[in-house]
């Protein structure tokens, strides 16, 4: 993508508008400006949740399977119940 917004904008108006600054010894070109956002990405954070999170959403997908009910579904109680329904 940056490379079509290069030939049709220009360089040095899609580097403007990702906000990135490409070393001053650089010529301003699409390859320049991906390794300029490279080096400011964010360090790449714990992956290990996103499992567990799916895997949740797997299992809750099961429940779609289930004849539909108006009992409660223990796994699926957000909050704890505070008032019985009658």
């Amino acid at each position: 993508m940056v490379t079509e917004a290069v030939l049709q904008y220009g360089a040095e108006r899609v580097a403007r508008y990702l906000r990135v600054e490409v070393a001053a010894e650089e010529e301003v070109t699409a390859d320049s400006i991906l390794r300029a956002t490279w080096k400011a990405r964010p360090p790449q954070g714990d992956t290990s949740a996103a499992a567990v999170v799916f895997s949740q959403f797997l299992r809750h997908l099961a429940y779609l399977e289930l004849a539909p009910t108006t009992t409660a579904v223990p796994e699926m109680q957000w909050f704890p119940p505070t008032r019985v329904v009658a």
